[in-house]
């Protein structure tokens, strides 16, 4: 989708106001964007305009009629005059509004100077002719009736949403989106959902309400309903006051938490009445949904499974660690037989210094053996180049 700016006066192109940074909403411009972007089909108008050019405005309004496009017109701050017109060229279900969006519906008006009575007269009839075409396409893309439009016309008012909405100007607010306090985790709500239902059906009572955190309500499509102020207490309960999307302050409303079908009676802009939808459940739908439950339960326990499974040792995997475990204990046991074994033979040598035996010559491990001072026998470096080899 690609957003075209209406945030300027409506007015013709001009080359050297738009190098000063000071250029309109013009037909030009709105016509290269379309070239620009011949592939897109959707482009939303983002309307912040205090109007202008009747005759610029009646242009772009029969350019974006005549594109062949998706189009949609969203008005972020003030859509005043002619900006209502080029809010008009999107359909009923695609205009919308912020909740603080502001609209000036007035009378058609024209600079004169060096003006004569004939004049004067060709112009108010000009006037009259360019009011009773706004007037036309208003009655036309609002559904509303024309005198009464009129009427509307001149009291030259500011109108906020809620008016633009009972009178066809508008389908709906953009609600505010942050502050949600819920989380959506779709697997554990949906069988909770199913659950309950089932639970308050095998015991033959009045299912309980879910709780709901949200500040916002919507309907299964996601579109919202209405909206609860905010609080510390974010349990929708009867005496609650809400405001409707619509613009009504009445109405039966049918919204879904944790799968499962509420519907809100509001009068006055008050909860009056919360109870569930279509409480009864046939043997193949209750079928159908444990079914299911079972369902969301087996993949919650291979998840787990798997998660359990990348944490420890493959059965291969024990089995290999094992053997090594047991290879390691013989290679101990080995060396331990070879360490007592010399230190047999040490002790061995040990005597033999003790009874002043006199060995031969000889060499060991690259240690050098000399004769023993005062004819002790063996040399005491042979004796340690021995533990050396037990080390």
């Amino acid at each position: 989708m690609i957003e075209i700016q209406i945030d300027n006066v409506i007015g013709p192109y001009d080359s050297w106001a738009e190098y000063f940074g000071e250029g309109s909403v013009s037909a030009e411009g709105i016509k290269k964007i379309l070239a620009d972007n011949p592939n897109e089909t959707d482009f939303k108008l983002i309307i912040n305009s205090p109007g202008g050019s009747v005759d610029e405005g009646f242009s772009i309004y029969d350019l974006l009629r005549t594109s062949g496009k998706n189009i949609y017109a969203h008005i972020v701050g003030e859509c005043h005059s002619m900006a209502t017109v080029l809010l008009l060229a999107a359909p009923f279900e695609q205009r919308t509004a912020n909740p603080n969006a502001r609209a000036l519906i007035h009378e058609v008006r024209t600079d004169a100077y060096d003006v004569t009575e004939q004049s004067a007269q060709a112009t108010a009839d000009m006037l009259r002719a360019y009011k009773d075409r706004i007037l036309t396409i208003y009655a036309d893309r609002t559904g509303g009736d024309k005198e009464v439009l009129k009427v509307i016309m001149e009291e030259e008012a500011i109108r906020f949403p809620e008016f633009l909405i009972e009178h066809g100007f508008i389908s709906s607010l953009q609600a505010y989106n942050t502050n949600l306090k819920t989380k959506n985790r779709m697997a554990e709500t949906k069988a909770r959902g199913i659950l309950s239902k089932i639970a308050g059906l095998l015991k033959n009572e009045d299912l309980v309400v879910p709780v709901v955190k949200n500040y916002d309500y919507t309907d299964k499509e996601g579109k919202i309903i209405f909206s609860t102020p905010e609080s510390e207490d974010q349990v929708l309960k009867v005496g609650d006051t809400v405001t409707i999307a619509s613009g009504e302050s009445s109405g039966k409303f049918i919204i879904e938490q944790n799968g499962v079908d509420v519907e809100v009676e509001i009068e006055a802009d008050v909860v009056t009445e919360i109870k569930e939808v279509d409480a009864t459940m046939s043997n193949e739908e209750l079928t159908t949904n444990l079914v299911e439950v079972a369902n969301v339960l087996k993949d919650e326990v291979i998840a787990h499974e798997e998660e359990v499974t990348a944490h420890n040792l493959t059965k291969e995997e024990l089995v290999n660690v094992t053997a090594e475990l047991t290879n390691l204990k013989k290679d101990m046991e080995v060396k331990n037989q070879t360490i007592a074994k010399r230190d047999s033979e040490i002790v061995n040598l040990k005597g033999q210094v003790g009874s002043h035996h006199k060995p031969e010559k000889r060499m060991s491990s690259g240690a050098g053996v000399s004769k023993n001072n005062g004819g002790s026998g063996v040399d005491r470096v042979a004796i340690k180049a021995m533990r050396k080899q037990v080390k």
